[in-house]
């Protein structure tokens, strides 16, 4: 399975104009947030209590968004792309579980922002063990 996210402030200037940002706008320092001990930290507390759904799947993506509060919650946790109802509903309660994250960072200073997580699940390897019989894919 392979962790990624991606992230950016709740409000940003082109949400509420269509003109360019300034120059000041720019130069803003911009931190993302982060789960405490990063993406291998965020890796290891998912993928060690997440068991993927048996059956036919060789590749699938869970899609979850949500934000994360100034004072490092998470709310607002929305399944974007599901894989499964038993599935989907582990991954989102285990983020409601989850540490309180870093949040992200306008000029040193806390900001809410919006997170995209993809939980991706791929078979690394083209062989099926079955009983005594291996078959290539």
């Amino acid at each position: 399975m392979v962790l990624s996210g991606s992230a950016y402030p709740a409000k940003r200037y082109n949400d509420y104009t269509h003109s360019s940002p300034s120059k000041e706008q720019r130069t803003q320092q911009l931190t993302p947030p982060q789960f405490p001990g990063g993406n291998d930290g965020l890796y290891s507390y998912m993928m060690g209590q997440l068991k993927w759904p048996s059956g036919k799947y060789r590749e699938a993506t869970l899609l979850i968004t949500f934000y994360v509060e100034k004072d490092g919650s998470l709310s607002n946790i929305v399944v974007e792309q599901s894989i499964s109802a038993d599935f989907d509903a582990k991954a989102v309660d285990l983020l409601k579980k989850s540490p309180k994250w870093i949040p992200a960072k306008k000029d040193g200073l806390p900001i809410k922002s919006k997170y995209r997580l993809p939980i991706r699940y791929h078979v690394d390897k083209e062989l099926i063990i079955r009983k005594d019989t291996v078959i290539n894919n």
